[in-house]
């Protein structure tokens, strides 16, 4: 497609109801919820990690979902397989300003989980959420064996940078842009439905709104989904290197500790 006609396509979008966008925003999340719920249960019956029931829930019903209802919408559309009209923000931007855009939403995402995410969820998950059970919300890995803990993870990073792709597709890449008679506020709107979709981590919202919101702002200004693809599955494959440093970490201290009380 060349630009002007993604231009074109783009300027008579069929936007959605507003409530017709929260369903969009809001269903998927529904399974993929119940999903990792059963599954961190499962897996952990069969001596393995929770972790992975993100992945089985991304890999069997968020990318075959979301995927889904976008080749479905394109086919009903274009009468073929085909995206094109389905999914839109494809403007391309000089390579400098993916770097000048991109690097401060990403540090000032990672910045926010890794400094108040803590406290907050801590804060959230004690007086509002208590209720849920400890197996759910905790998890120590030196119980399982290595090759369980490390298979878990691999998993684990695949689908999470996997789904971050389909989920750009979808949110930023489909949704968005029939959010556009909201003007400025649909960056917003999206921000916070895309937050509450994550069913299965409700203590998270406040922080991954404040994270999403300048990454949302920038796709938007810009339309460029590519800039969120980049920063979804970068950020996504960061954190997946940083759960394998506190593995690798735990593993170590486990070995060392009966030494130490000896």
């Amino acid at each position: 497609m060349t630009q002007n006609n993604t231009r074109s396509t783009e300027t008579h979008v069929q936007n959605h109801s507003l409530a017709w966008s929260v369903a969009l925003h809001l269903l998927p999340g529904v399974p993929l919820t119940i999903l990792y719920v059963i599954g961190v249960r499962l897996v952990k019956a069969h001596g393995f990690p929770g972790f992975p029931s993100l992945a089985f829930s991304v890999g069997l019903v968020l990318i075959p979902l979301q995927l889904g209802y976008l080749l479905y919408q394109g086919k009903k559309r274009n009468g073929r397989i085909s995206l094109q009209g389905i999914v839109l923000y494809r403007e391309p931007m000089p390579w400098w300003q993916y770097v000048a855009l991109g690097l401060p939403c990403l540090i000032w995402g990672m910045a926010l989980f890794a400094t108040i995410g803590p406290a907050i969820d801590r804060f959230l998950i004690v007086r509002l959420f208590s209720w849920v059970p400890q197996w759910y919300l905790y998890d120590n890995i030196t119980q399982y064996s290595q090759s369980a803990v490390l298979f878990s993870w691999a998993l684990f990073f695949i689908f999470n940078v996997t789904g971050a792709l389909a989920e750009e597709f979808y949110f930023h890449g489909h949704l968005l842009p029939r959010l556009s008679h909201l003007g400025p506020w649909a960056p917003l709107v999206n921000s916070v439905l895309f937050s509450l979709y994550h069913f299965f981590t409700p203590w998270q919202n406040i922080v991954r709104i404040l994270g999403l919101l300048p990454w949302t702002y920038a796709i938007w200004w810009k339309k460029s989904l590519l800039l969120g693809i980049l920063l979804h599955c970068t950020s996504n494959a960061i954190y997946g290197l940083v759960i394998l440093g506190v593995i690798l970490n735990a593993s170590v201290l486990a070995r060392i500790e009966p030494l130490l009380l000896a």
